[in-house]
């Protein structure tokens, strides 16, 4: 949905111990495995939404979609597409009515990579945008409900993951500090780029 590039939300991801733009951002990142991220398998019954990607990076920079088979514990991580540039990713058919975990990782030529990852509710029948951008920098993503082409909107229930130093914060923890707080919760996120991206980084993101 080319109206879908008006959207840019920035998120600010989380992992390890590096502290940058005046504050601690950090990176977020899978646990090491030995080997290759597995492909995403869409469910063949039950409740379904669907979820479409759009990317606006310089040619020549890579970025990848991958949904945690591990919702809650943000693990398992199923490849569900790599592209480069600003190249869409094919729409993807979600399991409804059960929380969803999914992230986008963008990777530059030097290979510093940095990921944005969300945790949404989808329903049945609804359509999700991921709309993801990287700068120099770091890199934004959003998770967006897009069922109505003409009132595309930040999706209520998405809840930022990387938050602090965690790279996985319980949704227990982020829908209390939301109930608390409501207006405290900033909607734009990003995540600043990581240098050296490790052999499992490179995997995802190569599709190998």
């Amino acid at each position: 949905m080319p109206r879908s590039k008006r959207f840019r939300v920035a998120q600010r991801a989380a992992c390890g111990t590096t502290s940058m733009l005046g504050s601690a951002l950090l990176i977020g990142c899978a646990t090491p495995q030995s080997t290759s991220i597995p492909a995403y398998v869409a469910p063949v019954d039950g409740p379904t939404a669907r979820l479409l990607t759009r990317s606006s990076l310089p040619a020549g920079e890579r970025y990848g979609v991958f949904l945690y088979a591990d919702a809650e514990g943000c693990r398992e991580p199923r490849r569900v597409g790599i592209a480069e540039g600003d190249q869409a990713l094919p729409a993807m058919t979600l399991q409804a009515d059960r929380p969803t975990t999914i992230e986008f990782a963008a990777m530059k030529p030097d290979r510093a990579i940095c990921r944005v990852r969300w945790t949404f509710d989808p329903l049945p029948g609804k359509t999700y945008l991921l709309a993801g951008s990287a700068t120099r920098e770091r890199c934004v993503a959003r998770v967006l409900d897009a069922s109505d082409a003409d009132d595309i909107k930040p999706e209520a229930t998405a809840l930022w993951r990387n938050g602090g130093a965690a790279s996985c914060t319980p949704t227990a923890e982020l829908r209390a500090r939301r109930s608390s707080s409501p207006d405290a919760e900033r909607l734009e996120r990003e995540a600043v780029l990581r240098p050296g991206a490790t052999a499992q980084d490179l995997q995802g993101l190569t599709g190998r």
